[in-house]
């Protein structure tokens, strides 16, 4: 079911979300209205890890689901070597939002973790009528893809 961006706003159905600004920290968001984003991550289920917890696991099959960091650090393995660390405001496992192939790197939480999930379902629910958000999040995830030069979390 879509959303009817101009309905919901004509009921004032707003909420204060605190983590509105972070997704719209994210390139994957950038410009994207902030009531969009809300109704978004209002459907999207929160999850806490704690440390030591492996989120991804390399190679393992995609589960379809990207993961916006709210609060905590993650660090990014491909085979045994530590290639890079994600903290508050970044998102991994993008790539399986647009593929289903295999994870492609490690993801184990370095410090209490809170996320936000969501999947491809999600986005597509909250398309405003014009069904452009689909469109333009799923070029943003390609886009941040090819940015890191083939290395990416799927």
């Amino acid at each position: 079911m879509k959303l009817n961006l101009s309905a919901l706003k004509k009921m004032n159905i707003w909420r204060d979300n605190p983590y509105v600004p972070i997704l719209q920290k994210l390139s994957l968001f950038e410009g994207v209205d902030s009531f969009l984003i809300d109704s978004l991550i209002s459907q999207c289920p929160m999850q806490s890890f704690d440390r030591g917890d492996m989120i991804l696991s390399e190679w393992d099959e995609s589960n379809g689901k990207a993961y916006v960091i709210i609060s905590g650090e993650v660090d990014i393995f491909m085979g045994w070597k530590k290639i890079s660390s994600l903290r508050e405001g970044t998102i991994f496992g993008e790539y399986a939002l647009i593929c289903g192939d295999k994870r492609s790197a490690t993801v184990r939480v370095a410090s209490p973790l809170q996320c936000i999930i969501f999947d491809e379902s999600d986005i597509m629910r909250i398309s405003d009528e014009t069904n452009k958000l689909g469109d333009i999040l799923t070029q943003r995830i390609t886009e941040n893809i090819e940015a890191q030069r083939g290395i990416f979390i799927g």
